[in-house]
């Protein structure tokens, strides 16, 4: 884009006045404030020259460290005029949008930058039919939300609002506690406003503890998912449980068994009833021990097999690869079985 010799002496002089006008004061800061205004007519010179000379990238380096040392709209405007010339039109509109507020805010009370705000409205008007619009929308609020469009934050107080950006196949990513983490491409018209709804999905809450599973880039080969292993433990130790209620069964039962037969021996022999009383009563505790001992004998083995049978098909599943590969309308979920 080129610019009149004529604007360009008015920007600097203006430059040079406010820089001017920024030291004058007699104070004990005096020396550091006369060194930064320096400072940043120095760099704002060099600017200007790799401006001119075409060279926008090292421009805009120059640009970018004079206003970190004194701010000025100016400034601002050849950092804008180097981003549309680097081809970041998105950036640049937004840097002219503030060059032309802040000019018109330092205007009332120094008419001089009134040129440099009529400058950023016509050079914005111009931009205007190159540069596209891209309106984020989302269902409802997420707390911890993250946004990135071509690579750089973008703020979610500017969700549902229509943003410059450079025209083109833009990346957006978003990420949030909860959901899967979402990278999507769409494709942004110049002099046209694009409206895009993100839809997160939530997060398995089984999760691999690795991070999702798939590749993080289209080409890159799925990932192999950690298998969700039972171990056989917990059915070996029912089983042995059962096996324990099965000899308990058979213990008791011999013990009863004997007590029952010294009883019958006893009465033969005309023992008192109080001894047969006691040797019957024991019989009797021996083999109710028995007939509890193999009620939780067959409980045990009937939960054992289930446990068995869930461990076995885990195993012979633990081999699943699955993934997820995202795609320009969405995501396709992937894997062998």
């Amino acid at each position: 884009m080129a610019y009149s010799v004529r604007g360009r002496m008015l920007i600097r002089v203006g430059l040079s006045l406010a820089l001017q006008a920024a030291v004058v004061q007699v104070c004990p800061r005096e020396a550091l404030a006369q060194t930064a205004a320096s400072v940043a007519q120095a760099r704002f010179e060099r600017g200007v020259t790799l401006f001119d000379s075409s060279d926008f990238a090292g421009a805009l380096t120059e640009f970018e460290a004079a206003i970190g040392a004194f701010n000025s709209p100016n400034v601002r405007l050849y950092i804008a005029r180097s981003l549309v010339s680097l081809g970041r039109l998105g950036e640049g509109y937004v840097e002219m949008q503030r060059t032309a507020r802040e000019a018109a805010d330092l205007a009332q009370s120094s008419p001089r930058y009134e040129r440099t705000r009529e400058t950023a409205v016509a050079e914005l008007a111009a931009l205007e039919s190159r540069v596209g619009r891209l309106r984020l929308t989302l269902a409802r609020p997420m707390e911890g939300l993250s946004l990135r469009v071509a690579g750089r934050e973008f703020p979610t107080a500017a969700i549902g609002t229509a943003i410059p950006v450079t025209p083109g196949a833009i990346t957006v990513q978003a990420q949030a506690p909860g959901h899967v983490a979402l990278e999507e491409r769409v494709n942004v018209v110049a002099g046209q406003s694009l409206d895009h709804a993100l839809v997160l999905a939530l997060a398995s809450p089984h999760a691999s503890p690795m991070g999702p599973l798939g590749p993080t880039a289209p080409g890159e080969p799925l990932r192999e998912a950690p298998a969700a292993r039972m171990s056989l433990g917990p059915a070996i130790a029912v089983s042995a449980i059962a096996g324990v209620g099965v000899v308990g069964f058979v213990v008791g039962q011999v013990v009863a068994e004997g007590r029952y037969g010294a009883g019958q021996s006893l009465a033969m022999e005309g023992a008192s009833r109080a001894m047969l009383d006691q040797v019957v009563s024991t019989g009797r505790s021996a083999e109710a021990a028995s007939i509890v001992s193999i009620a939780v004998g067959a409980a045990a083995a009937v939960a054992a097999v289930p446990l068995f049978v869930v461990a076995l098909r885990t195993r012979e599943r633990e081999s699943v690869r699955v993934g997820i590969l995202p795609t320009n309308s969405g995501f396709v979920v992937g894997g062998t079985f």
